[in-house]
């Protein structure tokens, strides 16, 4: 074995003995200190949101009053991280980390919500207790990924009282934030796996990034449920008044 000599730190001449521990002898602690690596890893993450939002009653129906839910927003999402040179170049394997990273996005959107009681309060009838129809749109404009238009219908339904059938229709959008577009590269090294196509058992290296070639997600979701509370209209005169405070719900 070819042990390192020392010639700088007054010890020339002397060996570094990489069997002992760096406090154990001058030369060890003096040696270790001037091969020292100082590294750093500054990420930070920064989200401002600007919102506007309104509404309120239209105008009284006799099923009840029409109502409107309007609202503006601005959303900018940046992501930095900086490493030091040692680290950024792959160097340091330990830390498992390599390469710079930063992005940043914005989106603009607009959203609005309209109810409308077609039945109830003082226009409704046998098995027509209440009915009522919720409208809503969003529409969002990325920096990164253009605009898109999402609905939501949502529809409530009252035979009687005791009991309310719900059921809605929703779209939504979800663009891939910075973390996962321009993360940067984060190295793991595991033990023990076996290669599938070799067969040899070793340590591996996993490589986990951000991608800049991620799509957006599109959601179709559909709801529907019932929730019946025997009684609750009317608990002194009702049949179900023995069963007055309870509530069951399908979804």
């Amino acid at each position: 074995m070819q042990r390192l000599q020392v010639s700088f730190l007054d010890s020339s001449g002397k060996y570094y003995n990489p069997f002992v521990d760096q406090s154990v002898t001058l030369v060890n602690r003096k040696l270790a200190s001037a091969l020292g690596l100082h590294t750093y890893d500054r990420a930070r993450t920064g989200l401002t949101v600007i919102a506007f939002k309104g509404g309120g009653k239209v105008v009284d129906l006799p099923g009840g009053p029409i109502t409107v839910g309007l609202g503006l927003e601005y959303r900018s999402d940046e992501f930095v991280d900086v490493k030091e040179v040692n680290q950024r170049n792959g160097n340091i394997v330990g830390l498992g980390g390599a390469g710079n990273a930063s992005g940043w996005d914005y989106i603009k959107s607009a959203y609005s919500e309209l109810t409308v009681p077609m039945f109830g309060q003082q226009f409704s009838f046998p098995w027509m207790h209440t009915l009522q129809v919720v409208l809503a749109e969003r529409y969002d404009e990325y920096s990164s990924f253009g605009d898109a238009a999402k609905p939501k219908i949502s529809l409530l339904y009252k035979p009687f009282e005791d009991l309310t059938f719900r059921t809605s229709y929703s779209e939504a959008f979800r663009a891939p934030p910075t973390t996962e577009l321009f993360g940067s590269t984060l190295v793991a090294y595991q033990s023990g796996l076996t290669d599938p196509v070799t067969g040899q058992t070793g340590i591996y290296s996993t490589r986990i990034e951000g991608n800049s070639k991620l799509q957006p997600e599109t959601a179709y979701s559909y709801y529907a449920g019932l929730v019946w509370t025997p009684g609750s209209s009317d608990p002194d005169h009702s049949w179900w008044r023995w069963a007055n405070g309870f509530s069951t719900y399908v979804d």
